[in-house]
């Protein structure tokens, strides 16, 4: 069984929220929306053989996440002494990061990270769609 840390960090990559229920209005009305439900199951089912793998995923993802932090420098360095820096780092190490994500989903069997994690909304198209309502 995973533990409540573990849990935390489950959602937190794949771009959940770790709250118990979030609040959202459904035509002006405030309501009470269980988005976790997909993945609260799966943490809950996951087979006991495919936990220590699921540790070794967060670990990765993790480690990913502190190589970001760690390599902000480079966000601002082109070269420093006889090191030359990526142009393109940032998005190899979230290549990878979004790799491991995957992976993640994979293993507990959701169909993906949360489309409105506001990490990605550069890649995943993000924000909203315009929509043309007539009055008639």
């Amino acid at each position: 069984m995973l533990t409540d840390e573990e849990r935390v960090s489950c959602k937190h990559h794949l771009g959940y929220p770790n709250a118990n229920a979030i609040q959202t209005f459904v035509l002006g009305v405030p309501q009470a929306l269980e988005s976790l439900f997909i993945v609260e199951g799966a943490m809950n089912a996951i087979a006991p053989g495919a936990e220590e793998r699921c540790r070794r995923t967060l670990r990765r993802l993790d480690r990913l996440e502190e190589q970001i932090e760690e390599n902000a420098d480079a966000l601002v360095l082109t070269k420093a002494d006889e090191v030359e820096f990526r142009e393109d780092e940032f998005e190899k190490i979230m290549q990878r990061y979004r790799y491991w994500v995957g992976e993640l989903c994979n293993l507990l069997g959701v169909p993906g990270p949360n489309p409105h994690d506001a990490r990605y909304s550069q890649w995943n198209g993000g924000g909203g769609v315009n929509v043309a309502v007539a009055h008639g």
